[in-house]
């Protein structure tokens, strides 16, 4: 079984991978450029990425660890808490 039943309202999903495009670099912009150049676009890139990610991860309402969304229940709280407090079983 892939999903799990949520005691009583029905199943809940297990969370779901994704790939999302952040930033973007062409080929041909990056041939172009010279090797510092290069570097520092892909550096540039880079931080707005790791940055954007950041920003996605939330406390969780009862024990205060920062989740990512494909590790929280909902706005407020993570899988395990969800598991403890609601009684959602994954």
């Amino acid at each position: 079984m892939d999903m799990k039943l949520l005691s009583g309202m029905g199943y809940m999903p297990s969370p779901i991978p994704g790939m999302y495009k952040k930033h973007s670099l062409t080929w041909e912009k990056l041939q172009s450029s010279d090797k510092l150049e290069q570097q520092e676009l892909i550096l540039d890139l880079l931080m707005k990425t790791i940055n954007s990610r950041k920003r996605q991860y939330r406390k969780c309402q009862f024990c205060g660890e920062k989740v990512a969304v494909e590790h929280r229940f909902d706005m407020n709280t993570c899988h395990g808490c969800a598991s403890k407090h609601f009684g959602v079983v994954y």
